[in-house]
């Protein structure tokens, strides 16, 4: 996802970052969604196995879904403080629920 936020810049300097060779809705469509999929669904294994609670579970879901939310709608141009706010807070969210979900469930 960091690279989605310089694509026009390095797109324009001729860079070959993933995401310039790869393209910006490919790189969303074909390899962040699915992965965060994947990885949901294996938490949820994960989860399901080890027996966490319930609202453990439900709290460390939230990233994830999160993070299906914004990579969606990054498949449109946006500001550079705007990729910054999201990538950073997604980061935030999920240490916080993770940290949560450890200490108190």
């Amino acid at each position: 996802m960091f690279d989605i936020k310089d694509y026009a810049t390095d797109h324009n300097q001729q860079l070959k970052t993933f995401v310039v060779k790869v393209g910006l809705r490919r790189t969303i469509f074909l390899i962040i969604i699915p992965l965060s999929c994947v990885g949901l669904f294996t938490f949820e294994l994960y989860a399901i196995t080890h027996h966490f609670s319930v609202l453990r579970i439900i709290i460390n879901t939230i990233p994830f879904v999160l993070l299906l939310l914004v990579a969606y709608s990054l498949h449109r141009r946006k500001s550079i403080l705007y990729y910054l706010a999201v990538i950073d807070g997604l980061l935030l969210v999920k240490s916080i629920c993770g940290i949560t979900a450890t200490l108190y469930f």
